[in-house]
């Protein structure tokens, strides 16, 4: 019974829409489940930040509170709480404040690169000029080590000569050539030199 009275109050629905006229049809049918669904959907925005009806709150409260007899009782748009901001706009903004925060971080570590660059492009430098002071250091040492050879075959008064005429272009070359002489060598070419020339290379070696 219970299911047969159900079925016989959803025919009288049925029946009910059926005699109903065109608009009416129009209007449950189609207006009604619009208008609702409209409804729907703008408190559903509203709540979520989606839709944002201040201004036209704002005139309407305005023009409520001019009126004569309800304008006390309605607050001024300036008194609502104006500067709370919606949720989508509360997002957006802590969106935008850590992208700002990613490019000063870009930033940061694009600098840091770049003195990173800079230092390998100094320590590349120093390294090459390094090398050109030890080959040049060593292609000297070898010149000074030849010469020491020459000089130790040569005769004391020649040797003397040689040296007169070094220590005026460079004397350091003299000195490091004496240093490594051996020293009775070294002694007779002293006492054949200008006395001039051997005080200057005497004094550097006791430097």
């Amino acid at each position: 019974m219970p299911r047969d009275s159900n079925n016989q109050s959803d025919g009288d629905q049925v029946e009910q829409i059926v005699s109903l006229g065109f608009w009416q049809k129009i209007l449950y049918l189609f207006i009604v489940p619009l208008l609702f669904t409209l409804l729907l959907t703008l408190i559903l925005g509203s709540s979520l930040g989606i839709f944002n009806f201040t201004p036209q709150l704002q005139r309407t409260q305005t023009w409520f509170h001019n009126l004569p007899l309800i304008g006390a009782w309605i607050p001024a748009p300036a008194e609502l709480g104006e500067d709370i901001e919606s949720p989508w706009e509360q997002i957006r903004k802590e969106i935008e404040e850590q992208w700002n925060g990613i490019e000063q971080e870009k930033a940061i570590l694009a600098q840091r690169a770049e003195d990173l660059d800079s230092r390998e492009r100094s320590l590349a430098e120093a390294s090459s000029l390094f090398n050109q002071i030890q080959a040049q250091r060593n292609s000297r040492e070898q010149l000074i080590n030849g010469l020491v050879q020459t000089i130790e075959t040569m005769k004391p008064e020649s040797a003397a000569e040689v040296f007169n005429a070094l220590v005026d272009e460079d004397v350091e070359a003299a000195v490091e050539i004496m240093i490594n002489l051996d020293e009775g060598k070294a002694a007779k070419i002293y006492n054949l030199m200008d006395p001039t020339r051997v005080s200057a290379i005497l004094r550097r070696i006791r430097r």
